[in-house]
């Protein structure tokens, strides 16, 4: 019963009902220039989340969140040639037109974080390998 009387309701004030629908249509459009969305880390994750502490260290190291990730492969990441060779590398891509900033083991210790001591310091380096000092 309450749907046929909502059927005459609607009938009756059909013109009123199609002018509101438009009003609120035609203000819900005005409406999207004010729209703003947001789909980084941070609408994502609260500030004490160990991932977002993370991503605005990355920020704060790198200076963006957009960046390329250059690698290669190779037996001894520490070797001396080794790390010539990978600041040859850097200084290049420096040197490529848009890019801000190039950031490698051999760009500075600013760029490094306070690390869990992890070896042993009662092992010795072999003498043949041509470390850093």
């Amino acid at each position: 019963m309450h749907m046929r009387s909502l059927g005459r309701a609607v009938l009756r004030w059909r013109h009123l009902l199609l002018v509101v629908i438009a009003l609120v249509s035609v203000l819900s459009v005005l409406s999207l220039a004010h729209l703003e969305a947001r789909e980084d880390e941070t609408t994502w994750m609260d500030k004490d989340n160990p991932a977002r502490e993370e991503y605005d260290h990355f920020k704060e190291v790198f200076g963006s969140d957009r960046f390329i990730l250059v690698a290669y492969e190779t037996p001894d990441a520490f070797c001396y040639d080794e790390l010539e060779y990978l600041d040859y590398l850097t200084s290049r891509l420096a040197g490529i037109d848009h890019i801000t900033k190039a950031t490698s083991l051999t760009t500075g210790r600013q760029n490094l974080r306070q690390c869990p001591r992890r070896w042993n310091p009662r092992v010795r380096r072999p003498r043949s390998a041509r470390h850093i000092p």
